[in-house]
């Protein structure tokens, strides 16, 4: 469980045929040789239980990020943290993320639902009564089972049924199933109650105990009554913890060999109650909260102990659908302050919640259990502050919710750039003599191509410190400058400049990558903390900007440099990206695998022979191979340290363990997601703009098209490969039509920079003023040959 990043690859520099086939196979020596290297120095570094823990507290802060105690006195919290080590918990589960799914997935140690109804918090003692009965009577009444001490959860079955139908590969209680037959007691100590006194309606908000029941509903120990409670008139609803109360109920609950989790409910209270109360009052009900909190804390810790005893910080739920991250440490024996990170992330600085469980079987020195899919915690130790750390966590969230607010403009500004490029190259086609106009068409064309890297190129500057009105400008400016570089190293031949702009994003996105895609995290064209599906590697859209700046290149390159040579050269611009993108320790992408191997294979095969056209066997070739590659990396992947693995490792650990039925679970999860895109996502326009272009190209200057072909035939190759990679890329991802959406936002610029080009114009105009060929003579019959 060590915490190493593998070491970056360089890839050598491409001449020749040969040194094509050595660089291809060095890298392939890399992808089997680096996982061992990680295996071997990863024995040197300290790992998140080296000391192991008798006892593990869980203290939840609900609704808590960094930003939020950022500044505000908290002596014990700050204490601990100070001794702790930190991250950005991702709290996504199913989509809602409320409290209840939080806590649900915590127990789970995997992505979990909730029922999403009133029942979600309805937990009480077997002694307390609940509408005439004790709640020992009513669980038994709904479940058949009999409860005699403890805490019983009332609305487990609506929980199970919601998880059967949304998450079936889901085992609720999971953590307690794990630990319960090992002799771990488990308890909770929560209740974060909201009532209006004036018609007495109580809701129920004790969803805590999602995090430590089993699947049939039960804790054995702990509390989540009133009792907990005491009146205070400036506290939310009138009412708030009573500390005392709390900590002398954690006594008899922190014996040896056990897990107890304690929530912060007054957070609960406070939160829920900011649409009673004005922004200021708000705000100041939640710092109290905070407040009580921390003196909570300092009494637990005062019975815990830090040479044996482990304390992990979560946060179950974010305050906000714009501030998803919220709050998690790790203290435990053997653990140095630093960073936390996970399988799951492979980004240093974020934890998600599902990897809670699996961290606490971890500290207990359980045996992995399963069904659960999340990771342990790994430490990076770090030299700096805990100040610093903490700060920089700001700094992430921050970055994050810019991200977040700047999404969809930089994809709209994109697509009604490409709308501006199509209307211009249209009046450009109608008087291709003018040369003002395909001059300005073309700019537009490679500055549209300089906007992709700009978009990454953003993060290199803290943009969320600063107005969104700098941010725009530095992208456009910066797509602007690539453009007229582009220009004028294609001014003698248009294909140079279209050349140089595809190579820049290949090789950007791939050195990047290569580097740890630090221009990735936070990026408008890359991924976020908030969403939390990806946070290394490559996302869905640099993959479509990837593989389809690289097929085009490669065909481009071919034509430049001409025989097989240049198509050689193709092929390894296409191996590049492919390695690239799919090894697990870079692009650790699996969607992009199942569509790149064959579109690319495609390519090549038509590079290689023009005169012929894939045949059934070749296709059935291109399947085996796409199989192969997927099997080579899984196995690479597998063969790496278990809190190393990706989400294909995961996933055929997953298979291996449970059977297909979880991968069909999650086929059928990117279908469903993919239709939905198309009806949602704003790159369903770009669609409609390209397409409607190549259309309008086709029927009006039909002639110009053939005569681009016929001077660069390799684009016959290109065409091809480039539909493959379109329609699998749309069915193997699950952003759906964002995918052949960006790729088609690569593919128009550099068609319509080709098309604007004088030397295509000149062709068809020799062609139209050329005068017709004299038929050929007849040849002359032999002699003495019959009539």
């Amino acid at each position: 469980m060590t915490d190493l990043h593998a070491p970056t690859a360089l890839v050598p520099r491409v001449r020749c045929p040969r040194r094509i086939a050595a660089a291809l196979t060095l890298m392939l020596v890399f992808a089997v040789c680096i996982p061992a290297g990680v295996t071997a120095a990863g024995a040197a570094s300290g790992d998140a239980a080296s000391g192991r823990a008798d006892r593990v507290l869980l203290i939840s802060l609900p609704q808590i990020t960094w930003k939020d105690i950022d500044g505000v006195s908290l002596p014990n919290l700050d204490r601990l943290f100070a001794g702790s080590a930190l991250a950005g918990m991702v709290t996504r589960t199913t989509g809602r993320t409320d409290l209840a799914e939080g806590y649900a997935s915590i127990g789970a140690g995997a992505r979990t639902t909730a029922a999403g109804t009133s029942d979600d918090g309805e937990a009480f003692g077997v002694n307390e009564v609940v509408g005439g009965e004790t709640a020992g009577q009513v669980f038994q009444q709904r479940t058949g089972t009999v409860v005699r001490h403890g805490i019983v959860h009332l609305g487990i079955a609506q929980i199970i049924a919601a998880n059967d139908t949304e998450r079936p590969d889901a085992e609720v209680g999971a953590l307690a199933n794990a630990i319960a037959p090992a002799g771990y007691s488990r308890a909770v100590i929560a209740n974060g109650d909201s009532s209006i006194e004036a018609n007495a309606i109580t809701t129920y908000h004790r969803e805590a105990v999602g995090a430590m029941m089993t699947e049939r509903g039960t804790v054995p120990d702990g509390i989540v009554s009133s009792n907990l409670l005491e009146r205070a008139p400036r506290a939310a609803y009138g009412v708030r913890m009573n500390n005392t109360r709390a900590a002398a109920a954690f006594d008899p609950a922190w014996k040896p060999k056990s897990v107890v989790l304690v929530e912060a409910s007054d957070i609960v209270r406070a939160r829920s109650y900011k649409h009673l109360a004005s922004p200021d009052q708000a705000t100041h009900l939640v710092r109290a909260a905070l407040a009580r909190t921390d003196d909570l804390v300092g009494r637990l810790l005062k019975r815990v102990d830090p040479a044996h005893d482990a304390v992990i910080v979560v946060g179950p739920q974010p305050p906000s659908k714009t501030e998803t991250i919220t709050i998690a440490s790790l203290r435990a024996p053997g653990v140095s302050s630093g960073l936390l990170e996970s399988a799951s992330t492979r980004r240093t600085g974020f934890v998600q919640l599902i990897d809670v469980a699996p961290t606490v079987l971890q500290l207990l020195g359980r045996p992995r259990y399963k069904p659960m899919t999340g990771r342990a915690f790994l430490i990076d130790s770090t030299s700096s502050s805990p100040a610093d750390v903490r700060s920089r966590l700001v700094e992430d969230l921050d970055a994050a919710v810019f991200r977040d607010r700047v999404l969809n403009p930089v994809a709209v500004i994109f697509i009604l750039l490409e709308l501006l490029l199509v209307v211009g190259a249209s009046f450009a086609l109608l008087r291709p003599q003018i040369d003002r106009r395909r001059a300005i068409t073309r700019g537009i064309a490679l500055s549209l191509l300089g906007f992709v890297p700009a978009v990454y190129l953003a993060r290199l500057i803290p943009f969320e410190r600063y107005p969104s009105v700098l941010f725009y400008g530095f992208i456009l400016g910066v797509a602007i400058a690539l453009g007229a570089i582009y220009r004028t190293i294609g001014r003698t031949r248009a294909i140079d400049s279209v050349i140089a702009a595809l190579s820049v994003i290949v090789g950007l996105l791939a050195l990047d990558v290569m580097l740890g895609a630090r221009l990735q995290l936070s990026s408008a064209f890359g991924y976020s903390p908030t969403v939390g599906i990806r946070l290394s590697g490559f996302g869905n859209i640099s993959y479509a900007a990837l593989a389809a700046a690289a097929l085009l290149l490669a065909s481009l390159l071919a034509h430049r440099i001409g025989g097989r040579r240049g198509a050689w050269c193709g092929i390894a611009v296409m191996g590049l990206a492919l390695v690239v993108d799919i090894v697990p320790f870079w692009g650790a992408d699996v969607g992009g695998a199942l569509s790149m191997v064959p579109a690319f294979g495609v390519t090549a095969w038509i590079l290689l022979d023009r005169r012929r056209m894939p045949r059934v066997r070749t296709v059935a070739a291109l399947g085996a191979a796409t199989v192969l590659v997927v099997a080579i990396v899984a196995a690479i992947d597998l063969s790496r340290p278990a809190d190393k693995q990706t989400h294909l490792g995961r996933l055929v650990q997953q298979v291996n363990d449970e059977g297909p039925g979880i991968f069909v679970n999650v086929l059928r999860g990117k279908l469903d997601q993919n239709l939905s895109t198309v009806t949602r996502s704003v790159w369903g326009f770009m669609l409609l703009i390209v397409f409607g272009f190549l259309g309008y190209v086709w029927l009006k200057h039909r002639a110009r098209v053939r005569a681009l072909v016929q001077r660069i035939p390799e684009l016959r190759s290109s065409a091809i490969g480039f539909i493959v990679l379109a329609v699998l890329g749309y069915a193997l991802n699950d952003s759906g039509i964002v995918v052949p959406g960006v790729m088609l936002g690569v593919l128009a610029p550099v068609a319509i920079a080709l098309l604007t080009d004088r030397a295509g114009w000149m062709a068809v105009a020799e062609a139209a003023t050329a005068p017709p060929a004299a038929p050929p003579e007849p040849t002359p019959a032999p002699v003495g040959s019959a009539g």
